[in-house]
């Protein structure tokens, strides 16, 4: 019994710790066709009361196992809290050189988190960032979902 009490709050310290460095997180499932169309940008907002630290900023994203395309070319816009915007482009890389998955995949279903700003110097204020997908189509086929997440650097 003392042992599973252990591993109890062990789990817990874990989970509190790991949360304390996350400073926003949202991930938005798509509908059940599960495609993600180009006209369909998702928007993130978020504020920065610390700015003291530094940031990483994460892609997520989750789709299909089996995926048909080994990269998905991204268009980010990060709007600052004085009006500033950076536009940027991201090749999301899904698979490795071998054709390997890079997500997190159990069963048909790979969730995959992709750091793509590292370490960033950020003021306080409001800011939001526009994702959408440069793919040559009207849509990205087997998307299940796609999210943002800003966490504390580790110094």
């Amino acid at each position: 019994m003392k042992i599973q009490n252990l591993l109890i709050l062990c789990f817990l310290f874990l989970i509190t710790s790991c949360s304390q460095n996350t400073v926003y997180s949202r991930f938005d499932t798509l509908d059940e066709s599960h495609q993600w169309a180009q006209t369909n940008t998702k928007s993130y907002d978020f504020t920065i009361d610390d700015e003291a630290a530094h940031y990483n900023v994460l892609f997520k994203f989750s789709h299909v196992y089996g995926y048909p395309m080994t990269s998905v070319p991204l268009h980010f816009s990060f709007k600052n809290p004085d009006g500033k915007t950076e536009d940027f482009t991201f090749d999301l890389a899904l698979k490795d050189l071998e054709g390997q998955e890079l997500g997190d995949c159990v069963g048909d279903i790979c969730d995959l988190d992709s750091v793509v700003k590292e370490n960033l110097k950020l003021s306080k204020g409001k800011y939001t960032v526009t994702v959408s997908h440069r793919y040559d189509g009207p849509y990205l086929p087997n998307v299940l979902g796609v999210g943002l997440e800003i966490t504390k650097s580790e110094p």
